[in-house]
């Protein structure tokens, strides 16, 4: 029993851990819509950061205008 309870407090402080995910830029709206929809019901602050790997696909007009309507991408 001494172990299962363990294992149920380990479980406990899992549901405290960040979160980090990565997609390609072209993913990018998907991503933020989903992680939204997922993350934000829990009342939990988060923001999703990208990383400019200086692409020239147009991800950086798409995270400017997502910037624009929720701070909480940069």
């Amino acid at each position: 029993m001494p172990e299962l309870k363990r294992r149920h407090r380990e479980r406990g402080k899992q549901r405290n851990r960040e979160v980090a995910l990565s997609a390609a830029g072209h993913l990018l709206e998907e991503l933020h819509r989903r992680t939204v929809a997922a993350l934000e019901p829990f009342g939990r602050a988060f923001e999703i950061i990208v990383v400019d790997d200086g692409s020239t696909d147009g991800t950086w007009a798409v995270v400017e205008r997502l910037h624009a309507a929720d701070a909480r991408l940069r």
